[in-house]
């Protein structure tokens, strides 16, 4: 359970990979976050008694439907249109 917490560092845990970490000594976990460059390499971080530095390798960056539609809305400005896009390129359409 401990572990699972460890991924709520950096965002929402979502699966632990037990096997791997029983075999290898190295905690793997797949976790879901708003950005993964905000991942650190490394941190330290108080367990119980002392403090414990902990590396992060990001194995992959899965991108799913939520990323998609986030970026969607950045390309949007407060108009609606589509960011860098003028109002007076609509003009073709006025009479």
């Amino acid at each position: 359970m401990a572990l699972w917490g460890l991924g709520s560092l950096l965002g929402k845990t979502k699966e632990l990979d037990m096997a791997f970490t029983r075999n290898n000594n190295v905690v793997r976990m797949l976790i879901g976050c708003v950005n993964h460059t905000f991942i650190p390499e490394t941190m330290e971080v108080f367990i119980k008694r002392g403090f414990y530095k902990i590396d992060f390798m990001v194995e992959q960056v899965v991108v799913t439907q939520d990323t998609m539609v986030e970026d969607a809305h950045d390309r949007i400005d407060k108009d609606g249109d589509a960011k860098g896009k003028d109002e007076d390129d609509n003009n073709d359409d006025l009479p």
